[in-house]
């Protein structure tokens, strides 16, 4: 494949993104927490499909600077979503996990960013929304072949 067409995919899956966070994520947080941001739920997830990691992991998978990521983790602290823990092999690190209550708080803020989705997909026609579930389908498979 030419270098031109894979900048258009390339620019393609950039349209794509901001339009999946701007027009199916957008308002979906705010009915389960509204001190959670987009970052901080992001934060939140990683940590459920992590277990307890360092700020800076976190921080490097999602591309979140350092800076930010200690104000982030500190809202989340303060919140009581997160908490710090003691790395096992290493008392230099320290972890971050969810806390019990963030736990709960993740399940409702994924619970209203799922009905948010439903709300926003449920205009689109049947054979609309065929075509796209095969799409993402098809992106779906073809993201987990890439290194």
């Amino acid at each position: 494949m030419e270098s031109n067409a894979i900048d258009v995919i390339i620019e393609d899956l950039f349209h794509v993104v901001r339009l999946i966070h701007k027009k199916l994520l957008r308002g979906g947080l705010e009915g389960a927490q509204k001190d959670i941001s987009r970052p901080h739920f992001a934060i939140m997830t990683r940590l459920d499909e992590l277990e307890a990691s360092p700020v800076s992991e976190i921080g490097k998978r999602l591309l979140i600077p350092k800076p930010q990521m200690t104000h982030l983790v500190d809202k989340l602290i303060r919140l009581g979503l997160v908490e710090r823990l003691p790395d096992t092999q290493d008392r230099r690190i320290i972890n971050i996990a969810l806390s019990d209550k963030g736990k709960i708080t993740l399940q409702k803020c994924r619970k209203s960013v799922r009905n948010n989705m439903r709300k926003k997909l449920s205009c689109l026609k049947d054979e609309e929304l065929e075509e796209l579930s095969v799409s993402l389908r098809k992106i779906r498979d073809i993201g987990s072949k890439l290194g």
